[in-house]
Parts: structure tokens; C-alpha cells; sequence
């Protein structure tokens, strides 16, 4: 019975950090977050910090790895809505991250520690996850082909490329931008639901 007050405490206290992380990840450049602020945060001491997560990059990659989560999360809650309205909601999601964490998102996707290779591993699995998800939507539960594979891969890159490029300039509303991202991938989906 301690012992499991004690995980329960200890899983309270390694959330609060990550939610303290994910804010500072969210909204400052990688190198500039402090551990130190981010235990503060938490209302916790830095050596709590190195209990739960071992280092910074640690940190981050659990915080990157929550919010990969999340949007698998998403993905399953949407099960047995219509193609379109799972559609609309992960990128409703996958928009949402990075506009508000749009120093994260510009971390792992734009370089920096996008080039580690735990966090190219993080980016790799989300990327076949989602892959997958949209054959599936298109009612392909057969394997890739090569040729599949490839134009999965481009839609991906021009959702991380469209999305970084909005955030540079933010010259069109984000209902614009969420329109077009749908409307390549259904154009996806329509190719491949019959192939």
C-alpha cells in the first residue's frame, strides 16, 4: 500500500516536470532552457529533475515523446468518425502543437536536435505511424508499395514544410492553411483507395 502511494507520487511529480518542460521547451530555443527553471517551475529541486529524466536531452525527448502521444491519442479517440473528420482532427492537433509549441516544433523539425538521432527515430516513427493511419483511412490494409511509400513520405515532408513555412510568415489564416494540408491528403487517400 506505500509503496504504491509512492508511484503514484512519484509518477505526480515526473508529470509536473514534464509539464513544466513542455511549457519552457514550447516557448524558448532548446539551448536557452534552463533545468533549473524548469525544476522551479515544477516546485520541485533540480536533482528531482535528474531523478526522473537523467539530462536535458532526456527531458526533451520525454516532452517530445508526450506530444507524439498526444496526437496518437487523437487519432484513436476520432475511431468511427468519417475519413474527413479524422482527417480534420489530427491536423487540427498536429497544427495546434506547432503553433503553441512552435520553439519545439521548430527544434525537431528544423534542425538543431531534429538531427539527434533519437529524436530523427521519434520523427521516423511518427511518420510510418501516420503512413499507416492514412492507407488505412483510405481502406489500404494492403502492404506499401515502394511507389506508396514514397509519395507518403513527400505528403509528410509538405505537411512539416507548409506548416513551418505558415509559421514563418503567417500571411494566410490557419483555416486556410488546415484546408489545403486536408485537401492533399485526401487527394492521397482518393488515389489509394483503389489501388
Amino acid at each position: 500500500m506505500a509503496q504504491a502511494r509512492r508511484n503514484k507520487r512519484g509518477e505526480a511529480q515526473r508529470q509536473e516536470l514534464l509539464e513544466a518542460a513542455a511549457q519552457r521547451f514550447a516557448h524558448e530555443p532548446y539551448d536557452q532552457v534552463s533545468l533549473d527553471a524548469i525544476a522551479a517551475d515544477a516546485g520541485m529541486s533540480r536533482p528531482s529533475l535528474y531523478y526522473y529524466f537523467g539530462s536535458k536531452r532526456d527531458c526533451y525527448l520525454a516532452v517530445i515523446e508526450s506530444w507524439g502521444s498526444q496526437m496518437l491519442i487523437t487519432a484513436d479517440a476520432a475511431k468511427g468518425l468519417g475519413r474527413d473528420d479524422v482527417v480534420a482532427r489530427l491536423l487540427d492537433t498536429y497544427l495546434d502543437f506547432a503553433e503553441n509549441s512552435e520553439e519545439a516544433y521548430r527544434t525537431v523539425m528544423g534542425g538543431g536536435l531534429g538531427n539527434d538521432p533519437q529524436v530523427q527515430a521519434f520523427i521516423n516513427q511518427w511518420r510510418t505511424r501516420f503512413s499507416e493511419l492514412i492507407m488505412h483511412l483510405a481502406g489500404r490494409d494492403a502492404p506499401v508499395t515502394p511507389a506508396i511509400r514514397i509519395q507518403l513520405s513527400g505528403f509528410l515532408g509538405f505537411i512539416e514544410g507548409a506548416t513551418l513555412d505558415w509559421l514563418d510568415h503567417r500571411d494566410v489564416p490557419r483555416s486556410d492553411l488546415s484546408a489545403l494540408l486536408r485537401d492533399a491528403g485526401k487527394q492521397i487517400m482518393l488515389e489509394h483507395s483503389q489501388a
